[in-house]
């Protein structure tokens, strides 16, 4: 018996892939631009001036390692959104992928903030009717999930203004990749993100202590490991759109 494929537009990689290298190529460009302003490009200068500016190099790192994590993942989710008229209906992706696409549905029944329009005034001791139509929306859900076109929200793929180790682990898992594959740069990638926010929260021993060039957590690893698991991204996305990896196997033409 033939195998069926789902019927829907497979994405343009190849455009997908310029899109996002676009987006990785100007916040190269402009971090190079500062460090060459703050630092001269001498990563490893020395010297305490040098080592209070490249703390606002870090600041601004910080940024582009962010949004462009980010990006990625709206440029990968946009590619399964808009798969045709027909659509891509999750019988045929990786659970996953699914479970994605319906987070918004999973996180109003984890939430427990999502009410019934009609007893909405009810006081909160009648929360168990809010609960069972809570669970009355998932099975509604389920009994149409097989023909459900795949719809990922933006919020599925918020970096929640944090994007931490254990949260580029969680978005990796969410589109059913390996969540350890940047352990190896699990050290910089969490001192990025902890400088960062100690820099924006104001942090005392922040006020007047630097940002060294050298070290494991100094700049040039820090910087050298995130714009690698930037390029990682951006390849693990290319590879997901090419090779259909959204797919269930058995539907997969490059299976």
């Amino acid at each position: 018996m033939p195998r069926k494929y789902p019927k829907y537009t497979r994405p343009d990689v190849k455009n997908l892939s310029a899109e996002i290298d676009e987006d990785y190529e100007w916040r190269e460009r402009e971090m190079r631009s500062f460090e060459q302003i703050f630092l001269g490009n001498d990563l490893l200068v020395e010297g305490h001036e040098f080592d209070r500016r490249r703390k606002c190099l870090i600041v601004m790192l910080y940024s582009h390692y962010e949004g462009f994590i980010k990006f990625a993942l709206s440029v990968y989710a946009g590619a399964l959104n808009n798969s045709g008229r027909s659509g891509l209906e999750c019988r045929y992706v990786e659970d996953r992928i699914v479970s994605w696409s319906l987070s918004q549905v999973f996180s109003d029944l984890e939430g427990g903030g999502k009410k019934h329009p009609l007893f909405q005034s009810l006081p909160t001791d009648q929360e168990v009717i809010h609960r069972l139509y809570r669970r009355s929306q998932v099975v509604e859900h389920w009994r149409k999930l097989e023909e459900t076109q795949i719809n990922i929200p933006d919020e599925a793929y918020s970096t929640k203004s944090n994007l931490d180790y254990d949260r580029l682990r969680q978005l990796l898992y969410q589109i059913n990749v390996d969540h350890d594959k940047f352990s190896a740069s699990a050290s910089q990638l969490m001192e990025l993100c902890g400088r960062r926010n100690s820099i924006a929260h104001g942090d005392r021993e922040n006020r007047q202590k630097g940002v060294s060039g050298e070290g494991e957590k100094g700049y040039f690893r820090i910087r050298e490991r995130s714009f690698g698991a930037m390029k990682s991204v951006h390849q693990i996305i290319v590879t997901l759109l090419h090779e259909e990896a959204y797919l269930r196997p058995q539907y997969r033409r490059r299976a």
